[in-house]
């Protein structure tokens, strides 16, 4: 709901400039204290269709000395529904930069297979909802299986949103997805316990 809020009062291009720039400098603190760790960015339609978004991006990585593989640009089908061949553009463009990208909310939609086709992404977010009751509706869990089978057929990495019960997890990691999101494994934090947290991780035994 934020990004949609923020693109009705156009204030989504400059958040998003400000979320570039910190995330850029939480990954050179990170890799100071704690190790390097990638992050994922949350572009709007407007930011990513504006005049040369690909290349200011990577302007800020350069000017923190980011390399632009630790950042993942994460998008909603809707950017394809402003402008298809826009954002397909666009996309290449941040590609051919070296970031990373991921379509985000994999399932809230109608039309987000045709993208897969459209653009080579690299990361499929499966949406929340798809997730939801796996584990006690049969009819929900037999429907991700076979999204998961398909995106693996591509040859593409997935997340799964939204796991906020153990059972979600085992029946996740039978279909062999390696990556799950939700607060079965934690909740946000402001970034120095996030940090506190995950340097005591990566302290030597």
């Amino acid at each position: 709901m934020f990004i949609p809020l923020a693109e009705e009062h156009g204030l989504d291009t400059v958040i998003g400039w400000l979320a570039l720039e910190a995330a850029c400098e939480y990954l050179v603190m990170m890799e100071v204290e704690a190790g390097q760790v990638p992050l994922s960015i949350n572009v709007s339609a407007n930011q990513l269709l504006s005049e040369n978004f690909a290349d200011q991006a990577l302007a800020i990585c350069e000017e923190h000395k980011i390399s632009p593989q630790w950042i993942e640009i994460e998008i909603t089908e809707r950017i394809f529904i402003c402008d298809e061949a826009g954002a397909i553009n666009a996309l290449n463009r941040l590609q051919h930069n070296g970031f990373k990208i991921a379509l985000d909310d994999f399932g809230a939609g109608f039309s987000a297979l045709s993208y897969l086709r459209s653009f080579a992404f690299e990361v499929v977010k499966l949406d929340k909802s798809l997730i939801m009751n796996i584990h006690k509706d049969a009819k929900a869990l037999s429907l991700v299986q076979g999204i998961i089978a398909m995106l693996q057929g591509l040859g593409l990495e997935i997340v799964a949103e939204g796991v906020e019960q153990i059972e979600y997890v085992a029946l996740l990691h039978s279909a062999k997805v390696q990556q799950m999101q939700g607060y079965f494994f934690d909740k946000p934090a402001p970034y120095d316990q996030f940090l506190a947290r995950h340097a005591r991780r990566n302290e030597p035994t």
